[in-house]
């Protein structure tokens, strides 16, 4: 049970922005848009089904959640909705 307690505790919301469909099965977002050195952003790859269609076109704007425990994105937010974590309390 405390592996569970400790995985919802370390899940982070980033801001994305769509760049485009690059490759086949992936869109590259730009996560932490406007952030940095040069405005840049952090360019990541992630799966096409993993993006609500209304959201893969460019510059799209959502959030994402981040588990440092997984190395990886678990889901996308839209800007409005609310954190997973506010919905189980």
């Amino acid at each position: 049970m405390p592996d569970q307690e400790n995985r919802a505790i370390s899940l982070y919301r980033s801001p994305a922005r769509v760049l485009g469909c690059l490759t086949p099965n992936t869109i590259t977002v730009v996560v932490l848009p406007d952030n940095g050195m040069a405005d840049g952003g952090v360019p990541t790859q992630l799966p096409v089904e993993m993006v609500p269609p209304e959201l893969r076109m460019p510059n799209s704007v959502f959030d994402l959640w981040y588990s440092p425990n997984d190395h990886a994105y678990t889901q996308v937010l839209r800007k409005d909705e609310p954190d997973p974590q506010a919905q189980t309390t």
